[in-house]
């Protein structure tokens, strides 16, 4: 129990392809990227695009972490909201953000190995046991993925106290 809490087991997902908004942020502190980031997108979301229009927000908020060179450098966060299924294809694509910092984006069919944990999970302190305690299940279980890429998807509003759900995530190879 890598966060001293209840864990859900680990899971193999396999992932649709679909159209995500994003902004990336390069910085340190995972907490300081998913504010900024999650702004961003709401921003966008509340019509910040080219048709001024309101779309609804989904979830998770998913942040995939791309490492810096050394332990003390910066990384690039992703921070992203899946674009609702009324603007996925076949249908027409969602309005282009006015921001420059903002894109849609497309992402193909993956395979995540997935473990979900209860709480507040904006900070390494309580992300990276979780992260450890995937990246050791995979390791036993010979699982292949993607070195050094972490994702979080975070399922609940910021002002839910109780009943969190968080889930990090390995890209299976």
């Amino acid at each position: 129990d890598p966060a001293s809490n209840e864990p859900g087991g680990i899971e193999i997902r396999e992932s649709s392809a679909g159209l995500w908004v994003s902004p990336n942020w390069t910085g340190v502190r995972i907490d300081d990227a998913d504010n900024v980031g999650f702004n961003r997108l709401f921003e966008y979301i509340s019509g910040a695009n080219e048709q001024k229009m309101k779309i609804d927000m989904t979830s998770p908020v998913r942040t995939e972490v791309i490492p810096g060179a050394g332990p003390f450098c910066e990384s690039t966060f992703v921070i992203s909201f899946y674009v609702p299924y009324a603007f996925q294809a076949p249908n027409a694509p969602p309005p282009q953000p006015t921001s420059d910092l903002v894109y849609l984006r497309s992402l193909p069919a993956l395979k995540y190995a997935v473990y979900g944990f209860p709480g507040f999970a904006m900070t390494w302190d309580k992300l990276l046991p979780n992260f450890l305690y995937l990246d050791d299940y995979l390791l036993e279980h010979n699982i292949k993925s993607i070195p050094n890429r972490q994702v979080v998807a975070g399922y609940d509003p910021p002002f839910r106290l109780r009943n969190r759900w968080n889930e990090v995530n390995a890209i299976v190879l």
